[in-house]
């Protein structure tokens, strides 16, 4: 029954591949005395994220001819500087500042303290300026 008049509650469904699974097995210094077996588990599953910073880093390979003339692999279209910020750093930083309305310095300190991305106030406006045109 639903604790709040007119609210359907929904229950999470149980997935069935885990990323983890840690086994919880009876203090047996409680127990009584005796013989026990094992008849199975009862299973609770606990949802949560894991928000972490990812760092790629590519390499475009050099060769050299005879004549030590030098050819370079090229970079992926986008990637112009020696480090930059991914999409996904944009794309939240955005969805914090336009959904959840955070104001810039909060999410500038956020990233900083929490994802450890130091980026500054003006790298932030640039890549906010440069997806909303």
């Amino acid at each position: 029954m639903d604790k709040q008049k007119g609210r359907v509650s929904k229950t999470q469904i149980q997935t069935q591949n885990p990323v983890q699974v840690k086994v919880l097995l009876v203090k047996r210094y409680f127990l009584i005395k005796g013989h026990y077996r094992e008849v199975g588990f009862h299973k609770r599953k606990l949802v949560d994220i894991n928000i972490n910073k990812v760092v790629t880093e590519y390499q475009a390979q050099i060769l050299e001819n005879e004549q030590a003339e030098p050819f370079i692999g090229e970079f992926t279209e986008g990637l112009n500087s020696p480090i930059q910020y991914g999409v996904g750093v944009t794309t939240h930083a955005v969805y914090l500042s336009q959904y959840q309305l955070l104001p810039y310095n909060l999410i500038v300190e956020y990233f900083c303290e929490q994802l450890g991305i130091s980026i500054s106030y003006r790298k932030f406006y640039k890549a906010f300026y440069f997806i909303n045109g």
